[in-house]
């Protein structure tokens, strides 16, 4: 029933192409339309706990404040996959307040990050198959910590800062920058391309304890990790061997040469042509017996990052009616199984 609904969102979407792009809020099966770069904004605050709002390919400013519980669907944000609905752009960073526990953000590029105020606990948050421009921070003393968040499949371009932040899983997301401060959490099947350089010589865990960290790949040499212990180290690919002290280690592949890890790499940040494929996945078994990196877990990268829901792959539509007034429209929409 939820994908034939989505799917019906999606003709709705796509009738309403040659008019104005519409922003769908739906509610109880039923979907309402708001237009313009407002849309975002107007779906938002006639949404109540537990909508979904349909973001179509297109530039949008986000509500100041996410207060309430709900989901935020976008058209993708890979240019080749979103080449029929175009790529849904949010301008703008997304704040989350006390109220949105339970809300998930999937199928977009933010043109900025996220974040949630000091102390403030949001509860079973999910963020998956967003690029973002800057990172996530989530500050705080841990007296009212953000737990069971899930980050997932994103590209994440700036710092992620979590203060505020426990029991929180990121599993095969692209890290461009550093994680600092993370408590009783996991890290699993991600690659870290960045961090902070210090000549050569890279820091991308700051400040993390009592996590696992499994199946990752550390692309560039780690110089230490400060102030990081009572972690468990898994199976992670490093292409020197740092220093683990405090820390227990196991299963973990050093010394591995760079140019030998992934299919295609330029070690230019990140590129939609890039191939994070493994060249031999064989010889990097993961602790669950799948590679490591994004393709590995029950749940791997998904090519082209689309969401969910039904995705609209080519439409073609008529520039005039035919003589019966009728406007001729042919799309194809592929469902998705994750």
């Amino acid at each position: 029933m939820k994908k034939l609904a989505s799917l019906i969102v999606v003709l709705i979407a796509v009738g309403m192409v040659n008019a104005q792009t519409a922003t769908l809020l739906q509610h109880s099966g039923a979907s309402s339309a708001f237009y313009g770069n407002q849309g975002f904004q107007n779906a938002y605050n006639a949404a109540v706990n537990g909508d979904t709002i349909y973001l179509p390919g297109g530039f949008y400013p986000p509500p100041s404040l996410f207060d309430k519980r709900i989901s935020v669907i976008g058209a993708g944000h890979h240019p080749d996959s979103s080449a029929a609905t175009l790529t849904t752009v949010i301008n703008g960073d997304i704040t989350l307040g006390d109220n949105a526990d339970g809300s998930s953000f999937t199928g977009f590029y933010l043109n900025g990050g996220f974040g949630i105020g000091y102390n403030t606990s949001v509860i079973n948050l999910t963020i998956s198959r967003v690029y973002m421009t800057t990172g996530i921070s989530i500050s705080g003393d841990r007296s009212t910590p953000c737990i069971n968040g899930n980050v997932r499949e994103c590209i994440i371009t700036g710092e992620v800062y979590g203060t505020n932040i426990s029991q929180f899983t990121f599993a095969n997301n692209i890290f461009l920058h550093r994680i600092i401060y993370l408590e009783a959490s996991m890290l699993t099947n991600n690659i870290f391309l960045g961090g902070d350089d210090m000549g050569g010589i890279y820091r991308v865990l700051y400040y993390i304890n009592q996590s696992v960290i499994r199946n990752n790949i550390f692309y560039k040499p780690i110089n230490d990790f400060p102030t990081s212990s009572s972690n468990q180290f898994q199976n992670n690919i490093f292409t020197n061997t740092p220093p683990l002290t405090g820390n227990t280690a196991t299963g973990n592949f050093f010394n591995v040469s760079a140019s030998d890890i992934f299919v295609s790499y330029d070690n230019t940040g990140f590129k939609y042509t890039h191939n994070f494929h493994l060249k031999t996945p064989a010889s990097y078994a993961g602790t669950d017996a799948t590679q490591v990196g994004l393709y590995g877990t029950a749940k791997p990268w998904k090519e082209g990052s689309v969401p969910m829901n039904p995705h609209l792959q080519t439409k073609t539509i008529a520039e005039n009616t035919d003589a019966d007034g009728k406007i001729q429209v042919q799309i194809k929409v592929a469902a998705q199984n994750n």
